[in-house]
């Protein structure tokens, strides 16, 4: 429930038009820690990134009051949006803090206690935190025109003498080499809880010749025969630990 608030205010924040109302409501926020922790990284890292400058912009809201009938807009500003999901999440912390208290599960103090608990200072010293967690989604709304807004399409040496590669070079800008990825099943077992085990595993099942590369998992999502959301922490797992730049230019 929190973090669908908090997942609903960055997917509108480019809109300046935030619909609580039409929150995801993934089942599997509940469900799935994994997952969950996933999206919470997601979240950290796009509050992390969110311009100072935007705070005092006007943005419109929608949030449902009990009144019965379809919720109408409200004027708002970032900062005070802010200042909600902050309130909002406190609240809830609160009372799971209490729930847990009762099974007599220890809480630490400072969790559900407002002016105790620094949320942004504890997630920009934890030391979990890779540049895939300080990655958020972008949408372009207009037109992109290749020829003048794309610097440059950077694709991955497996794609080299494929109909991948014969594309991009019809399109109206230039093309780079990546020095690549590539992930050997012996590298990937070595750690199972950056994603989480069964993503490693996956990872294992898919590989080819014992090494992932992003061609594997691009097929992988074609075939739909998983779910993308699964596919996506494979590819953390090559991204992180098979990029083949890094071995020039230090970790990733």
């Amino acid at each position: 429930h929190v973090l669908d608030h908090y997942s609903s205010f960055l997917g509108g924040l480019p809109q300046f038009r935030v619909d609580y109302d039409a929150r995801e409501r993934d089942p599997r926020l509940e469900t799935e820690i994994p997952f969950a922790v996933d999206r919470l990284r997601e979240i950290v890292g796009g509050l992390l990134l969110l311009d100072l400058e935007l705070l005092e912009l006007p943005i419109d809201v929608r949030l449902e009051s009990g009144g019965g009938e379809e919720e109408s807009w409200s004027r708002s500003t970032v900062r005070r949006e802010l200042q909600f999901l902050l309130s909002h999440t406190v609240h809830h912390f609160a009372l799971i803090a209490l729930v847990l208290e009762r099974h007599e599960v220890p809480v630490p103090e400072d969790f559900g206690v407002a002016e105790r608990m620094p949320l942004i200072p504890l997630a920009e010293h934890d030391g979990r935190l890779d540049q895939l967690d300080w990655s958020i989604e972008a949408h372009v709304h207009g037109p992109v025109r290749l020829a003048f807004d794309v610097e440059a399409l950077v694709l991955d040496p497996c794609y080299r003498d494929t109909d991948t590669e014969a594309l991009a070079r019809a399109l109206p800008c230039p093309i780079e080499w990546h020095p690549g990825f590539r992930l050997s099943i012996d590298e990937l077992r070595r750690y199972p809880e950056y994603r989480g085990p069964e993503y490693a595993e996956l990872g294992v099942a898919l590989a080819r010749d014992g090494e992932l590369t992003p061609a594997i998992i691009g097929a992988a999502v074609r075939a739909g025969r998983h779910h993308p959301q699964d596919l996506k922490k494979v590819w953390h797992y090559v991204a992180r630990f098979g990029d083949l730049s890094a071995v020039t230019e230090g970790p990733p």
